[in-house]
């Protein structure tokens, strides 16, 4: 389990949760505060025509059709027909449009639709000519188009598909030709691409079909988004807009990743307890930044899920970690070993029994959730940046997760403590609101984008000097700057509320 997902936030929409920058105030209690508010204009403008878009359009499902689409029933050859979906957040600060494609879209289809439009005799007669050399029947299927904007501002386009093959006769085809036809015909490709005010980026990407048993819940080759083993190529630029001398940074990266699904615990009943490990390997060029530029051969390890006791610590559960490095070639020493130019770890983790990690119930104060993710780069110094927050950080919660281990009996000294003593520790600036809800969440959608953190029911704190960076593992994009936002009491002495966060 983990954070909640908001609750103003439609938690089937997979806009990335994003630090809003648009408030700053310090409070020193008690009977002395302070307000600064400043507005992006192009946040703004952004969340101004988000709203319009909501109000014409709404959430939902609209079927759509192109072709002869007044046939009945329809001839899958002459229409491009499936769904399209709008998904705007509740305070229209975020919106994903897509559309699905229900049929493949073959060269018969296009051209027909095509031709259509000058002559239906001759699409007819084009269409079935081809088919007889099966020339048409080749395209590609389960299209989909996916457009996701947010107000930070941020803009990111995607466009996947299968490959569409003709049917062959498996009985009188030899080996080597079913081998290549069932490798091709099982590849995913994905273009996506991603533009705001910090950098532009483009990935192209192929993927097998998973190698997994349906009936085996174990080890299987396939990914959290349920593909297999993928080459990717990635073309990054850092920043968008380079102003004050600054240089933009340019970073091309070819790569492979390699999934692992592995079933720990009851891997036969109803109630699999299963986590992915994602591995990458990759090289990169970078340009722009560094004289002369640096070629860098790098890894990432990612563990997806929950890992719940771990390593056997009834009190312990752990949540998708991640750990990588990077090493620049061109600057290895006399042992033919280059120094590690950066460094990726973090991970997510909950104090308390799996019941009370599974529930997350800020009433009965017995976990203590947090997560901490730290990027170290020495050759894009956009990469550099820590976030970490913390549910609430007490003396009362730190006891009651004591309390759960074996043989500890402190309800004696829990009832017996002074509540200003309980209460003393780090807790959200948002505690006491009645109208937050923080509670269970899938930690596998929130690493798969499906899900997303509620902010409000954490202290946190985000450094991110020069650039804008994205954490996968808990869907979060953390903007340029610093941001902090928390309580601290101790005892009846002191009590300090502070949340900000500052850009350039």
């Amino acid at each position: 389990m983990s954070p909640t997902t908001s609750p103003s936030s439609d938690p089937t929409s997979s806009v990335r949760r994003r630090i809003q920058d648009n408030s700053l105030s310090l409070v020193e209690l008690p009977k002395q505060s302070r307000a600064l508010q400043s507005t992006k204009p192009s946040t703004q403008q952004v969340t101004n025509v988000i709203s319009v878009l909501s109000t014409a359009l709404g959430s939902g499902n609209v079927p759509f059709c192109v072709g002869q689409c007044d046939d009945t029933p329809r001839d899958s050859s002459k229409v491009i027909q499936g769904v399209f979906t709008s998904r705007f957040t509740s305070e229209c600060d975020g919106v994903r449009l897509s559309a699905l494609v229900s049929d493949a879209i073959t060269v018969n289809t296009v051209l027909y639709l095509t031709l259509n439009q000058i002559s239906e005799d001759v699409a007819d007669e084009t269409v079935d000519f081809l088919s007889t050399i099966k020339l048409g029947d080749f395209g590609i299927e389960n299209v989909e188009l996916v457009l996701e904007v947010d107000a930070d501002p941020s803009i990111e386009l995607s466009l996947s598909g299968d490959p569409a093959l003709p049917a062959i006769d498996r009985d009188n085809t030899d080996t080597t030709s079913l081998f290549f036809y069932d490798l091709f015909d099982g590849l995913k490709f994905e273009i996506a691409s991603r533009i705001s005010p910090g950098g532009a980026s483009l990935e192209l990407s192929a993927s097998t079909v998973p190698q997994i048993d349906p009936n085996d819940n174990g080890f299987a080759i396939v990914d959290v988004d349920g593909n297999g083993f993928s080459i990717f190529f990635d073309y990054e630029v850092l920043p968008l807009r380079a102003v004050g001398g600054v240089s933009r940074t340019q970073i091309t990266k070819l790569g492979l990743r390699l999934p692992l699904r592995i079933c720990v615990q009851d891997c036969d009943g109803s109630d699999p307890e299963i986590f992915y490990l994602e591995g990458e390997v990759s090289v990169s060029q970078v340009v722009g930044s560094t004289t002369p530029p640096a070629t860098l051969l790098g890894g990432k390890l990612e563990l997806v899920g929950e890992w719940n006791n771990a390593f056997g610590l009834p009190f312990l559960n752990v949540f998708n970690v991640v750990a990588g490095a990077e090493f620049d070639l061109s600057k290895a020493v006399g042992t033919g070993i280059p120094p590690p130019s950066s460094l990726l770890l973090g991970a997510t983790a909950c104090l308390g029994s799996s019941e009370a990690c599974e529930l997350l119930d800020p009433a009965a104060k017995n976990y203590i959730f947090g997560a901490a993710y730290i990027g170290i780069n020495t050759v894009v110094r956009e990469k550099n940046f820590f976030f970490g927050l913390i549910s609430s950080f007490t003396i009362e919660e730190l006891l009651n997760v004591a309390n759960e281990v074996d043989g500890a009996n402190l309800d004696s000294l829990i009832a017996g403590l002074p509540t200003s003593v309980l209460e003393s520790g780090i807790t959200p600036v948002n505690a006491d609101d009645p109208t937050i809800s923080c509670g269970p969440v899938n930690t596998t959608a929130l690493a798969t984008g499906e899900e997303e953190l509620n902010l409000d029911c954490y202290a946190w704190v985000a450094i991110s000097p020069f650039g804008e960076n994205e954490i996968e593992s808990i869907n979060l994009n953390i903007p340029k700057g610093i941001g902090f936002s928390g309580r601290l009491k101790l005892f009846d002495f002191f009590e300090v509320e502070a949340e900000a966060q500052v850009r350039d």
